[in-house]
């Protein structure tokens, strides 16, 4: 499913909402990852089991101590989810507020916090995955 998300100039969390309301009611989790923050397959797969495998609420890789990304959210915060805003820290919010069911996947590979916001970062990426 493809969704349009003609509020996009008011915040990545419209975007996260508008994603969030093509879901069917049937979904047991959600993963979140940016366009600009690409990962392989294998990281998807790892956040992807630790959420199937060991219930965890919130999975999501960390590299070196600095979370990254992607991040799943068990279905049943879909309601939390629907209610980020960019003034109450998005995500971050949820994150917080279940700490308890957080579960930060130590990996040895920085492709969990890449981030391709500029041409520098985009450089860099390339060079590190050549």
């Amino acid at each position: 499913v493809t969704v349009l998300n003609l509020r996009y100039r008011t915040g990545k969390t419209s975007s996260i909402r508008a994603g969030l309301r093509s879901l069917s009611p049937q979904e047991q989790m959600v993963l979140v990852l940016s366009v600009d923050q690409p990962r392989s397959s294998a990281l998807v797969r790892r956040v992807v089991e630790a959420h199937r495998q060991r219930g965890a609420l919130i999975p999501y890789p960390a590299y070196q101590g600095k979370g990254g990304h992607p991040i799943a959210f068990s279905a049943s915060l879909l309601p939390e989810l629907m209610r980020i805003r960019e003034s109450r820290q998005g995500l971050r919010e949820v994150v917080e507020r279940h700490k308890s069911g957080v579960l930060r996947l130590e990996v040895d590979d920085r492709e969990a916090v890449l981030d391709l916001n500029r041409d520098e970062d985009y450089q860099s990426a390339v060079a590190f995955a050549g």
